[in-house]
């Protein structure tokens, strides 16, 4: 378990600024060249340059074996041109997926993957995004994108895209709207605008459907009165989902995706154009992931 000082809140979300990352007992070096980048390859020196600059820390967890998926992304995707400007607005570290947290008196040094704050890295190598913008969003300091690569693959150029142009909301929100966007369909509900209070309102009602183990709209008549006097001269729907079950975040988040393309009714609503919309699911003791999606539309 972390020092007191370095747990934000009550969901267990693990700040790891004060952390110097060793790699076998020796400080890692300053930087490396992926592309037409610098990518720092120590996690306290990124961390800090984040919180100076206010702005997104995006982690690059590669494998120590060089393993041909690594090898691939750094050398086809990342240098990509399509990803330059975007890349720019990132803070960009890389880390072997054996980085130790140094021990003290009271706990040994660990793997930074073991810890719980990157539990839906799943211990893979893959990419994660920090939110390290102080503002009022409630994300500062915790992880809100974790993709894992799948033993000998990669993230494509248009996944990667997907990722770092997620709207800012939590790691669960992310991975829903990732979901979508990915979507070969392209539904185009995530093209409006995000909604603070859409968002809130679908991880309490995933929270609800987790909590009961059951799908459905539960409360909706009232919910959807106070939804609507939310918004002047809009309607809000709904939809929900539930997944199979046993499935990693960004899995169950696909899972609940497909679910909603098997109705007609609620994939209208995931691949309209609406003028906000919020997304979240949540998981449930059973293992699987109750999803929601809410859109504000014009009359």
């Amino acid at each position: 378990m972390l020092p007191q000082r370095w747990i934000l809140n009550n969901h267990q979300w693990y700040t790891l600024a004060t952390l110097l990352i060793l790699i076998g007992g020796q400080q890692v070096c300053a930087a490396e060249q992926i592309g037409r980048h610098e990518w720092q390859t120590d996690y306290y020196d990124a961390y800090r340059q984040a919180q100076q600059e206010q702005k997104l820390l995006l982690i690059f967890f590669r494998d120590t074996q060089e393993t041909p998926a690594a090898t691939a992304y750094t050398e086809t995707v990342l240098p990509q041109a399509e990803l330059h400007e975007t890349l720019d607005e990132y803070v960009r570290v890389v880390l072997p997926t054996d980085v130790e947290v140094p021990g003290d008196d009271d706990q040994p040094a660990t793997r930074l993957l073991d810890h719980e704050a990157f539990k839906h890295m799943e211990q893979q190598q893959g990419i994660a995004v920090m939110d390290l913008i102080d503002d009022e969003t409630g994300q500062y300091g915790k992880l809100i994108s974790a993709h894992p690569f799948s033993p000998g693959r990669f993230y494509s150029l248009r996944a990667t895209q997907t990722v770092l142009g997620l709207p800012r909301a939590s790691i669960t929100q992310r991975a829903l709207i990732y979901a979508i966007r990915i979507h070969p369909e392209s539904p185009k509900s995530t093209e409006s605008d995000v909604d603070a209070h859409l968002l809130s309102e679908t991880h309490k009602h995933s929270r609800v459907m987790a909590r009961i183990e059951q799908v459905g709209h539960h409360n909706w008549d009232r919910r959807f009165h106070e939804l609507n006097a939310h918004f002047d001269n809009l309607i809000v729907g709904e939809v929900a989902a539930v997944s199979w079950g046993g499935e990693t975040l960004i899995e169950g988040a696909k899972d609940c995706v497909h679910a909603w393309r098997q109705s007609p009714g609620h994939w209208a609503g995931v691949s309209g154009k609406h003028v906000y919309y919020g997304y979240d699911l949540v998981l449930g003791a059973s293992g699987k992931w109750y999803a929601t999606g809410l859109f504000a539309s014009a009359e």
